[in-house]
C-alpha cells in the first residue's frame, strides 16, 4: 500500500485527537461506569485502557526513538510493509472484527484499576501526537524500522497499528453502552 505521507499523518493524528476527546470524558464516568463488566470476560473501560496503557510502555519509546535516530527527508510517500500493513489492517474496528487474544502480561482482567490508568493513557496519547508532528520531516519506511515483539516493521505501520488498536478499543469501550 502506498499512501501520502501527509495524509496518513493527518489520518493517524485526527484519530489520536478524537482518541484525546473521548477519553477526557471518562473523567466525568462514575465509578461504577468505569469498573462496569457486561459479562463474565469482557473487559471493563478501565481494563480496556490499562490494557492499551501496557502496549504503550512497549511502543511509544520504541517510536520516540525511531524519530530521534531518523535524518530529515523530503520524502512525500508512506510505503507500507506487507507484513506491517497486514498488522495494521487486523487491527481496525470493523463488522469483520474478530476478538484478538492478548499476552497474558497485556491482560488486565480483574485487576484491581483505577482513575489513574485514565491520566497514563491521556499522557501516551500526548506523547504519540508530539510524535506524530516529528514525523512530518522524516521517513517512515526506507530508513526506520521498528522491532516490536515477534516482528519488524516500519515506523509507519507500527503508528499505524498503535493507532488503529487505540480505535479498536474505542470501539469496544463504546460497545458497553455508558
Amino acid at each position: 500500500m502506498k499512501i501520502n505521507k501527509k495524509d496518513l499523518l493527518q489520518e493517524l493524528s485526527s484519530m489520536t485527537a478524537k482518541h484525546r476527546k473521548i477519553v477526557s470524558t471518562f473523567q466525568t464516568f462514575t465509578d461504577e461506569q468505569l469498573h462496569f463488566r457486561p459479562n463474565t470476560g469482557k473487559w471493563t473501560l478501565l481494563e480496556n485502557i490499562e490494557h492499551l496503557n501496557r502496549y504503550a510502555e512497549v511502543y511509544i519509546p520504541v517510536i520516540e526513538k525511531a524519530i530521534k535516530q531518523s535524518k530529515p527527508t523530503d520524502s512525500k510517500i508512506f510505503k507500507s510493509g506487507w507484513l506491517g500493513n497486514k498488522f495494521a489492517v487486523s487491527m481496525l474496528p470493523g463488522e469483520s472484527m474478530t476478538t484478538m487474544n492478548t499476552f497474558k502480561s497485556k491482560n488486565p482482567l480483574g485487576e484491581h484499576l483505577n482513575r489513574a490508568s485514565l491520566e497514563t493513557f491521556t499522557n501516551s496519547l500526548n506523547r504519540l501526537a508530539n510524535a506524530l508532528v516529528f514525523c512530518e520531516n522524516i521517513s517512515l519506511d526506507k530508513y526506520t524500522k521498528i522491532t516490536i515483539p515477534l516482528l519488524q516493521i516500519k515506523l509507519g505501520d507500527t503508528l499505524r497499528v498503535v493507532i488503529y488498536h487505540h480505535e479498536r478499543h474505542m470501539v469496544q469501550i463504546a460497545e458497553l453502552k455508558l
